[in-house]
């Protein structure tokens, strides 16, 4: 048995496919454990423990489940999804078109190229509607989010807070030279 991010495996393919509501019950799974992976180093075990049900995390996500916003999921050959993307709308941060209000890989896929192919595909469909430039909010202490941003091309953004937990933003201002897409 593996711990989370230390599976030996091959090569996976990775597709991404429109996220549907049946997905919700597998969704809320990945984001309960990718916020243990990520944050139980440094979020109080209360805080933690007051997000770590999975049945209720799909239950909001079916009750806010809105057929304007683009939703996403990744999904592999082994697993069906190992991770998603919601847009959300609208975007929280002046002079930014677009936003990505949720990207969440599970930690038994993570390096896969999973979180990449989601935020590219949500790139390609934000230039699609005619949106030039997408943020996306961390934590500021979650340095896998941050390595993983900067990566990509994410530019360092406004420092806010979330909860009263220090948090920050990343901009792409131009998604088109950034992830080398067109129309």
């Amino acid at each position: 048995m593996s711990t989370f991010g230390e599976q030996d495996r091959s090569p996976e393919i990775i597709r991404i496919r429109d996220a549907n509501i049946e997905d919700a019950e597998r969704i809320g799974q990945i984001a309960v454990n990718a916020w243990q992976f990520a944050y139980s180093s440094f979020l109080s075990p209360e805080f933690m423990a007051a997000r770590a049900d999975p049945a209720v995390r799909a239950r909001r996500i079916r009750e806010n489940w809105s057929q304007e916003a683009i939703r996403l999921v990744a999904t592999s050959e082994l697993v069906d999804v190992i991770g998603f993307a919601f847009e959300q709308r609208p975007c929280s941060v002046a002079g930014i078109d677009s936003e990505i209000g949720a990207l969440y890989v599970d930690p038994n896929s993570s390096r896969a190229g999973a979180g990449k192919a989601l935020v590219t595909e949500m790139a390609r469909r934000f230039i699609q509607r005619g949106d030039r430039s997408m943020a996306i909010h961390t934590l500021a202490e979650n340095r896998i989010g941050i390595s993983f941003y900067r990566k990509i091309g994410g530019l360092d953004g406004p420092h806010t807070t979330w909860n009263d937990i220090p948090s920050r933003w990343f901009l792409w201002p131009d998604l088109r030279h950034t992830f080398c897409l067109e129309d």
